[in-house]
């Protein structure tokens, strides 16, 4: 009988070679190539062409999730994690990552009361201990293991059947399937597959935590992003002790919702974000403004300073805003109200964590260079929300809802002097 004819296939990007060679000429992964058989390879394709079925035959069931307890979280992720899902939770160092994860499976125990299983690789039983203790974190229903080792960690899984597997994290977890050290590309790829698998045949909710390079990217290779169903990052805010838990993938829900805490000495408390407007006796060149992020408005106070430059052109300084932008909305200034700003420094400072490309602050933007220039107060509760087109007209926000402030009802900035006093 004739043997089977065998072959070395990359496990990286599926380069074929007749016998082993360390490094893949296509790709260049080291100890990447293993041995398939091309007959048990076409048998395995023809099982798979039995199983096919049209879109039609499939009848979807409804996602089953794991409610936290934690409405802040639950609202990010969509109503909870699902079952089945892997979630990729990341961070700087020192921001909190463990601190979150440890209170929030406090309010999971509460609402799941089955075994939550908690892996370290990075921290021993004694810091997470002390740790688990400051918040005062005390349940049975809580295992924890100091393992690096995924086999281990899987029999773990199946013994114990937990609903909650929580991995710190992937960058030291270690596989036997393939070479290379704890963190590597090859590591990391491999873990997240292995991980893909036991949470789907254990109907886990896994959350692993993972670290993120010098610019803010979750490090390793960008496989890890793909494979993975939701990636949260988890940031800081303007102030020291405000964190920002965001989604920027979610496969079961928005990417746009938000969630904001502050830290303190018994951990994470949800800070709801209901600021109020400050009132500022014989002050101008400040108003307000809101920015939506899916169902919240999140209020953003836009100050102003500007100051004749006898010496020569004005200077632009911004802080929470493109200088681009903030030349464009003067130039709007300057030709629609004829207010010469070129020979005027110009300081404006946004507070708050605004994104970039966010331009529904531009409104309260001209509102606070208007207010310092001529040094008038605003109508106090009042609120700008609009984008500035380059004639001047306003585009205002649709969704913005609050009892505690008026929006200003502005369809051109030639219509803004009315709210100076």
């Amino acid at each position: 009988m004739k043997k089977p004819k065998e072959t070395l296939r990359c496990q990286n990007c599926s380069h074929e070679v007749h016998k082993w060679i360390g490094k893949c000429p296509s790709c260049n992964e080291w100890n990447s190539f293993m041995k398939f058989s091309v007959k048990e390879s076409e048998n395995k394709i023809k099982e798979s062409l039995s199983k096919l079925k049209t879109l039609a035959e499939f009848n979807p069931e409804s996602e089953q999730r794991i409610n936290s307890g934690c409405v802040e979280f639950d609202r990010v992720m969509g109503g909870g994690i699902v079952q089945g899902s892997i979630t990729l939770f990341s961070g700087m160092p020192g921001v909190g990552k463990s601190t979150y994860i440890l209170k929030l499976l406090e309010n999971f125990i509460i609402g799941t009361k089955t075994p939550i299983l908690y892996i370290s690789g990075e921290e021993t039983s004694n810091q997470v201990m002390s740790r688990a203790k400051r918040l005062g974190l005390e349940s049975n229903d809580i295992y924890f293991a100091n393992e690096k080792s995924y086999k281990k960690i899987k029999d773990i899984c199946i013994t114990l059947k937990p609903k909650i597997l929580i991995v710190d994290s992937i960058q030291t977890t270690i596989s036997d399937e393939v070479m290379g050290a704890a963190g590597s590309v090859s590591q990391i790829k491999q873990i997240t597959y292995d991980l893909m698998n036991l949470s789907r045949e254990l109907s886990l909710g896994t959350i692993v935590i993972g670290h993120v390079t010098k610019d803010g990217s979750v490090a390793g290779p960008k496989h890890l992003e793909h494979m993975v169903d939701t990636v949260l990052y988890f940031d800081k805010g303007e102030e020291e002790q405000e964190r920002i838990l965001r989604s920027v993938k979610n496969r079961y829900g928005s990417t746009d919702e938000i969630a904001q805490y502050k830290m303190t000495s018994k951990g994470l408390e949800v800070d709801k974000g209901n600021k109020e407007i400050l009132e500022r006796d014989d002050a101008f060149g400040y108003s307000y403004t809101t920015i939506t992020s899916g169902k919240r408005n999140i209020l953003v106070e836009t100050q102003a300073l500007t100051v004749e430059n006898k010496f020569g052109v004005g200077r632009r300084i911004t802080q929470g805003l493109d200088s681009s932008r903030l030349n464009m909305i003067i130039a709007v200034i300057e030709k629609y109200l004829n207010i010469p700003l070129s020979y005027n420094d110009i300081y404006i400072n946004i507070t708050g964590n605004i994104p970039r490309k966010e331009h529904t602050t531009d409104l309260s933007v001209v509102a606070s260079i208007l207010s310092s220039y001529y040094k008038k107060k605003i109508i106090p509760d009042s609120i700008f929300v609009g984008e500035i087109g380059l004639t001047g007209d306003v585009n205002q926000l649709k969704n913005t809802k609050s009892n505690s402030y008026r929006a200003a009802k502005v369809s051109n900035i030639k219509n803004l002097l009315d709210y100076l006093m």
